[in-house]
């Protein structure tokens, strides 16, 4: 199969999408007062932040332009995978451990800022991102994939 840098860009776009809409069903599930499955839901966010770094990357290194835009985009994945995988490996452990011994629940806060932490940083790389590619549009640069 050829990816082109055109295909590459689609599948990019597509990975975002299907992100931005894992997170309104956590957040429609929350609000709802529902049970989060939160294996399964982190698990299929780490799986498409995997293959987003992958696409992403490539489309940086295809690109003729907006090479930062594509950067942010690889790099946010990168972080939200670490993020996420904080997340499925950590949280039970140091929650079950701090409600055994008490002392443990400052670290145990830790983790979960550090998760947030770079929760946001990701967010803010694909905000970068978003006004990279905005600001060419208003500025009638050349699509992403062309040029």
């Amino acid at each position: 199969m050829e990816f082109t840098n055109k295909r590459t860009v689609q599948i990019t776009s597509y990975l975002l999408l299907a992100l931005a809409a894992t997170q309104v069903f956590y957040t429609v599930l929350h609000l709802a007062q529902l049970s989060v499955p939160r294996q399964l839901l982190w698990g299929l966010e780490g799986f498409l932040f995997t293959i987003l770094t992958a696409f992403a990357g490539a489309a940086m290194v295809q690109a003729k332009n907006y090479q930062v835009g594509w950067s942010a985009i690889a790099f946010s994945a990168v972080l939200n995978v670490v993020q996420v995988s904080i997340g499925l490996t950590m949280f039970g452990p140091f929650r079950e451990a701090a409600s055994q011994l008490e002392a443990l629940g400052p670290l145990a806060g830790g983790v979960v800022a550090l998760s947030f932490m770079i929760y946001y940083a990701a967010k803010l790389l694909l905000g970068f991102a978003a006004l990279i590619f905005g600001l060419a549009k208003m500025a009638g640069g050349p699509r992403p994939w062309e040029a």
